[in-house]
């Protein structure tokens, strides 16, 4: 179980990180990433009916997930909200496998979600 400071909890968090957020896709997860001012990562696991019919099979992956954040996202100091959807593959895919791509997603897109929303100000487009 993650503590509850690295949850995104609130609806309208959610909301804006799934339109805004920077997206980065692999074979078994979807990953959008956007900058928080926390100073700490916060993450949802998505996992939808349409990955599985059976509540035991999507728990599992859950499971799986949630392991792997908390064993090597969770405490890296990027200050992200992180949303992480499973995709159907990932039913069929090993641990390591699981845990070698989403460490790979996290370091992409984490990377990236800073630039996007530090900017400095001269850089940012002004409409007259």
């Amino acid at each position: 179980m993650l503590p509850f400071q690295h949850k995104v909890t609130k609806k309208r968090e959610v909301e804006v990180l799934a339109q805004k957020g920077r997206r980065v896709t692999s074979a078994f997860f979807i990953v959008k990433f956007r900058a928080n001012k926390l100073g700490l990562n916060r993450f949802i696991l998505v996992v939808s009916g349409k990955v599985h019919k059976r509540a035991v099979k999507r728990n599992r992956l859950r499971r799986r997930m949630r392991e792997i954040v908390r064993l090597h996202l969770m405490n890296t100091v990027d200050a992200c909200d992180v949303m992480i959807i499973a995709k159907a593959e990932a039913l069929t895919a090993t641990y390591r496998e699981l845990e070698k791509d989403l460490c790979t997603l996290y370091k992409r897109g984490s990377q990236h979600s800073h630039l996007a929303h530090n900017k400095p100000a001269s850089s940012r487009r002004t409409t007259i």
